[in-house]
């Protein structure tokens, strides 16, 4: 009984090697998205006359502003996203021309 249980574990070691060794030597296909990611800033506030609190979404890497306010009404609370402005002329203004 011994050696059935001493030859066992010998070949699930054995098999747990050749399976680290595989996968140690094989191409890792796990790679990081190229670029860099973006960066978001999070400001909270409260929209005047406005029933809820707004958490607003600047993403300063692409130039958008976006919103999420919670609602709540009742016993149920709702979670809504506001449009995206593109606030990339305000990020990077055109150059001014030069007169001739």
């Amino acid at each position: 009984m011994r050696h059935r249980i001493l030859w066992t574990l010998a070949i699930l070691n054995a098999v747990l090697l050749t399976t680290l060794v595989v996968r140690a030597t094989g191409d890792n296909l796990a790679m990081a998205a190229p670029g860099r990611p973006a960066d978001y800033l999070l400001i909270s506030g409260e929209i005047p006359g406005g029933p809820s609190s707004v958490v607003f979404v600047l993403d300063t890497t692409n130039s958008l502003l976006g919103g999420m306010a919670y609602t709540q009404q009742g016993q149920q609370g709702r979670l809504e996203a506001m449009p995206r402005i593109d606030l990339s002329g305000y990020f990077n203004p055109p150059a001014p021309k030069k007169g001739r």
